[in-house]
């Protein structure tokens, strides 16, 4: 971050569609930037823009410079990770050559058995519970009753169905024979009461 002493804030006419602008100067580096807006009201936003500008050239600037002088210093630090890197290297790989000259004995593997999941069965498992004889008899007596109820029901439909489906008890009336003849048709009758 910046400090308030080290930058110079200068304010200058821009240009006629965006006059007011600021340019700002960080004295130890001799790094500027400036920026322009339309209205007075903007200037605030456009300082707080340059000023992020300015701390990023600054890191930027700073980084560059750190890096040339620290050459060496860095190199030694890259030569020490990568001996440590070969060393853990070459114990992983003694240690895998010391792996591949012991047998591998599938028959050595002891395996445990695997439990299987009960499986669930519906109603009562057998065994849970023993039904006494008195119970067992109250059982049967209610599923006879439940059956006998069940064979009236069926008797008493049949006996409806059949009342519904008997046949009719006046024989049907015959109704008049007719034939065409020329175009016209005429009703011949064989029952007393209708004349044709």
């Amino acid at each position: 971050m910046i400090s308030t002493q080290d930058i110079r804030v200068d304010e200058f006419f821009a240009n006629p569609s965006m006059p007011y602008g600021i340019r700002i100067t960080h004295m130890p580096s001799g790094i500027a930037v400036e920026g322009n807006c339309r209205t007075e009201a903007g200037k605030n936003n456009v300082h707080a823009t340059l000023m992020n500008v300015l701390n990023q050239f600054i890191a930027n600037e700073t980084k560059a410079a750190g890096s040339n002088g620290d050459v060496e210093h860095e190199n030694d630090l890259l030569r020490e990770q990568l001996l440590m890197m070969q060393a853990q290297l070459n114990s992983l790989l003694e240690k895998a050559s010391d792996v591949s000259k012991l047998k591998f004995n599938p028959r050595d593997v002891v395996s445990t058995p695997v439990e299987k999941p009960v499986k669930a069965t519906r109603g009562r498992p057998r065994g849970h519970h023993e039904v006494s004889p008195e119970a067992r008899q109250r059982l049967s007596e209610a599923m006879t009753a439940r059956h006998a109820a069940n064979r009236t029901a069926k008797e008493e439909e049949a006996k409806l169905l059949a009342q519904q489906m008997r046949p009719p008890t006046d024989a049907p009336m015959e109704l008049p024979k007719s034939h065409q003849s020329h175009g016209s048709v005429v009703a011949k009758s064989n029952v007393p009461w209708i004349k044709p």
